[in-house]
C-alpha cells in the first residue's frame, strides 16, 4: 500500500514516497501537492487533542520527506541509500512556515491541470459544495445507495471502464443528474468521490471529462468546457468530518453551510440568518456575533462584540475576548461559528485565534487559512492591526516538532 509509511524498499529506504503517498518517479510538483496536503492534515494544531502526539511525528517525518525529495542532492543521496546529516535540514515547523509563507515557487497554473489533485475533505467541503460544484461518487453502486453526499451523482468507476464509449456513459449519468438537480453553477473543480479501491480509475474518469469539452450544447456542455481542475476526495474521510452532508436522499435545505476551519472552530457570516436546524447540523454549541445581531437562539452560548463594520474600527477588544472564548469552548468539547459581519470581516476574529493559538504570524495564518477557505479577502480582515498583535518570534510554536 502507498500509505503504510512501514513499506521499506531499496528504493524507498526510509519509506518517505509512501508516507507522501507517492511512487518513487514522483515530480517536483506531485512531491509539493502531496506535502501541502499531508501536512495540513498532519499538523498538530489542526487535530483533535486525542490524536495530537500522533499528528506531531507524522507532521515531523512529512517535513523530513519533504525536504529530502524537494531537493535534487538529497533525493540523489536518498535513493543511493547515502547517509545525510540531519542537523543541516530545518525542523518540521520551519518547513512548514517556508513552505505556506510564500518562500516556496508557486505552482505552475498549466502543469497543475495535468493531473487528478488528491485533497482533504475540508477543501471541497468549504468551496462551497453544496449546490455550485459538480461532484461524481466513482465507488461500487452499492456503496452509494448506502450513503453519498447528497448533491453526487453516482457513476461507478468500473461500469464506466467497461462501458464501450466511457464518455458517453458518464455524459449520460451527468445528463440525467443535471435534468433532475440542475447543471452545477461552477465548472471547477469537479469533485470525484471515492475509496481506496478506485483511487486508481480516477485518471481514467478525468480523461472522459476532458473528452466531453467538445461535446454537446447547452449549459452542460459549457460546463465541460470550463472545466480545468479535477479533485480526488475518499468518501469516508469526508463523511467522519461532515456527515451533515451525507445521506440517502436530499430531504432539506442544507443553507446556511459554514466554513470548516479546525477542529471545532467554523466561520460563517450575519449575512444568512442561522436556526436551531442550521446550528445542529454541525452542532453548534457556541457563536461570536456583533452586538447588533440582537437573535438568540437555545442552547447556545454567545459572545456579542461591540463592534462595527468599518476599516476604522479598533478590532483589538473584540479579538482580545473573543481568542480566550474560542479556546475554552474547544476545550470543553464545544463547536464554536464566528459569524461577525461577514464572511472576512468574520474571518479576522478566526486568524486572531490561529496566530495566538498556534503562535504563527498573520501572514502564515492567511495562507493557511486561504488553502481551505479561498473565499476570504485578506484585506477586508484588518490586516495592519493583525500584524500588529504578531507573537514573539523567540516563543516556540505549538506545531515546532524537532
Amino acid at each position: 500500500s502507498t500509505g503504510n509509511h512501514s513499506s521499506f524498499t531499496m528504493a524507498d529506504p526510509r519509506g518517505y514516497y509512501a508516507l507522501l503517498q507517492l511512487p518513487t518517479t514522483a515530480t517536483n510538483l506531485e512531491i509539493r501537492r502531496a506535502y501541502r496536503r499531508c501536512a495540513l492534515q498532519h499538523h498538530p494544531d489542526r487535530n483533535p487533542p486525542a490524536m495530537r502526539a500522533e499528528a506531531e511525528q507524522r507532521f515531523k517525518q512529512l517535513g523530513e520527506a519533504y525536504e529530502v525529495l524537494s531537493d535534487p542532492t538529497r533525493r540523489d543521496m536518498y535513493h543511493r541509500g547515502q547517509p545525510m546529516n540531519a542537523s543541516t535540514m530545518p525542523s518540521a515547523a520551519e518547513t512548514f512556515a517556508r513552505f505556506f509563507g510564500g518562500e516556496e515557487e508557486p505552482e505552475d497554473p498549466a502543469q497543475a491541470q495535468e493531473m487528478v489533485e488528491c485533497v482533504e475533505p475540508q477543501r471541497p467541503f468549504n468551496l462551497p459544495l453544496y449546490e455550485y460544484f459538480l461532484v461524481i461518487d466513482i465507488r461500487p453502486t452499492e456503496c452509494f445507495s448506502a450513503s453519498h453526499v447528497v448533491t453526487s451523482v453516482s457513476a461507478p468507476a468500473q461500469l464506466l471502464l467497461e462501458a464501450e464509449n466511457p464518455a458517453a456513459a458518464l455524459l449520460g449519468r451527468l445528463q440525467e443528474h443535471a435534468d433532475l438537480l440542475g447543471v452545477p453553477e461552477r465548472a471547477s473543480p469537479v469533485v470525484l468521490m471515492g475509496d481506496a479501491e478506485t483511487f486508481q480509475y480516477a485518471e481514467t474518469v478525468r480523461q472522459a471529462l476532458l473528452s466531453l469539452q467538445g461535446e454537446g450544447g447547452g449549459l452542460l456542455g459549457g460546463m465541460f468546457r470550463r472545466c480545468t481542475s479535477v479533485w480526488y476526495v475518499e468518501f469516508e474521510r469526508f463523511h467522519t468530518m461532515f456527515p451533515a452532508m451525507c445521506g440517502v436522499n436530499l430531504e432539506e435545505d442544507m443553507h446556511p453551510t459554514p466554513h470548516w476551519v479546525a477542529p471545532g472552530l467554523w466561520l460563517g457570516s450575519r449575512a444568512v440568518a442561522h436556526t436551531p436546524g442550521s446550528l445542529g447540523r454541525f452542532g453548534v454549541t457556541h457563536m461570536v456575533v456583533d452586538a447588533e445581531q440582537a437573535e438568540r437562539l437555545p442552547g447556545v452560548e454567545y459572545l456579542a462584540c461591540k463592534v462595527t463594520d468599518t476599516h476604522e474600527q479598533d478590532m483589538g477588544q473584540c479579538w482580545e475576548c473573543a481568542v480566550p472564548f474560542i479556546q475554552q469552548a474547544i476545550a470543553g468539547g464545544g463547536q464554536v461559528l464566528v459569524s461577525l459581519f461577514g464572511r472576512s470581516r468574520s474571518a479576522s476574529v478566526v486568524l486572531c485565534w490561529m496566530m495566538k493559538q498556534w503562535k504563527i504570524p498573520a501572514k502564515l495564518a492567511a495562507r493557511m487559512l486561504r488553502e481551505t477557505c479561498p473565499l476570504i479577502d485578506w484585506n477586508l480582515s484588518w490586516p495592519e492591526q493583525l500584524a500588529a498583535m504578531e507573537p514573539d518570534p523567540s516563543i516556540p510554536s505549538l506545531g515546532a516538532s524537532q
